[in-house]
């Protein structure tokens, strides 16, 4: 079920690495620095749900070993769109809560700025609070 591929390690990397690309397996390998058998296993499995096509180039003199090219498909290519959309979605959310919660730690007073107001104090003193 691509619901549950979807949630699998590697998955977006993959598909942002095949996106625009055609890639044998051994590319992909070291491109992404992932186990080779997870990596066959994942991508079977992206291939069963139509994300990921594989052409096979037969062996010639030169390349005794056949290879094996992954790319995406519609389905991925679609799938790869809705990552970044989530992606940039949640640094949009990060980007604003960081603004709205900024604090700034000045260690040589003891104090804490932040958007409600100022906190000074130490462990010796009481804290007060000053807007």
């Amino acid at each position: 079920m691509i619901v549950d591929l979807i949630k699998k390690r590697h998955v977006d990397r993959i598909l942002k690495t095949l996106n625009n690309n055609e890639l044998y397996f051994g590319q992909l390998k070291n491109e992404l620095n992932v186990d080779a058998g997870s990596l066959n296993k994942l991508l079977r499995e992206m291939c069963d749900e139509g994300v990921v096509k594989k052409r096979i180039e037969e062996k010639t003199k030169s390349n005794k070993l056949s290879k094996v090219y992954y790319s995406l498909t519609d389905l991925g290519t679609e799938l790869l769109e809705k990552y970044l959309a989530i992606e940039n979605l949640d640094l949009k959310n990060l980007n604003s809560n960081l603004e709205d919660n900024k604090n700034i730690v000045d260690n040589s007073k003891n104090t804490i700025i932040n958007n409600s107001g100022i906190v000074s104090g130490s462990h010796s003193t009481n804290i007060n609070i000053k807007k």
